[in-house]
This record gives structure tokens, sequence and C-alpha cells, in this order.
């Protein structure tokens, strides 16, 4: 079993969210607390640069 962490851009009205705000940073500190993947939630996918996205997750983390 691989665990996940939830994260997303902004102030969010649900419990299950981990961290708000920098993406990366928050891919960067799920992965040095041993998270194997993460959830992003957003409201708008255009506000994420894929390739950076992408890049750090291959870095940091494996995605489930």
């Amino acid at each position: 079993m691989k665990i996940a962490g939830a994260i997303t851009t902004r102030e969010a009205k649900f419990g299950p969210i981990m961290y708000r705000g920098n993406i990366r940073e928050n891919i960067e500190k799920l992965s040095k607390l041993g998270y194997e993947g993460v959830e992003i939630s957003l409201r708008d996918h255009k506000i994420i640069k894929k390739e950076e996205l992408k890049e750090a997750l291959d870095k940091l983390i494996i995605v489930i």
C-alpha cells in the first residue's frame, strides 16, 4: 500500500487537505515526511505549469 497526502493551491472548506499554497513546496514537504504519493486538488487546472509539476513529481514523489 502507498500513502498519499492531499494538497491544494488555496484555502479549501473541506478537511482532507494537508497543505495549502505553493504546489512544489508542498510536494517537497510530503516527500520529506515519507509520503509516496500526492493528490492535488485544483479548481482550475490552468494555474499549474504541467512541465514544472511533472519535474517536481518525478524528482520527489511517486504518484498513485
